[in-house]
């Protein structure tokens, strides 16, 4: 568990010359208040992101990032085609860090609940008593 820190929370991260790292596995975490950041933040190729829970971060709570550098500006490379995002539970998962932007590029992204596709007010309104850390 990370919660209420003004940093991100879980990161898999990407170099400037364009190497990436790969085949990670992040699971069952959870990312609460990253204020200032995003809760988790995959960048590289062949990860596996499972069971996952992240809300009320400051950016995007999950992004599973389209290309490197985040805006995408040219030169870019990019990188999570090939990796898969499933079974996890955010305010909004997104492309980008700080801009909304679907995943529609190749990764594996299947049966996550997102408020921002979904188009509930909030994900937390979706657990049972948050408040208390009741999470069904």
């Amino acid at each position: 568990w990370v919660y209420d820190t003004p940093l991100g929370a879980y990161r898999f991260d990407a170099a400037e010359d364009g190497v990436f790292g790969s085949n990670g596995l992040m699971h069952h975490n959870v990312a609460l208040y990253c204020r200032r950041n995003y809760g988790l933040q995959i960048k590289g190729r062949l990860h596996r992101v499972y069971h996952n829970t992240a809300l009320g971060s400051g950016y995007n709570d999950i992004v599973l990032s389209r290309c490197y550098p985040s805006s995408c500006a040219s030169p870019s490379y990019y990188n999570n085609q090939d990796s898969t995002l499933e079974m996890n539970a955010g305010g909004t998962i997104s492309g980008k860090i700080n801009t909304y932007d679907p995943i529609d590029f190749g990764a594996s992204v299947r049966l996550n609940l997102n408020r921002a596709e979904s188009g509930a007010h909030s994900v937390f309104e979706m657990y049972r008593d948050h408040y208390v850390g009741d999470f069904r």
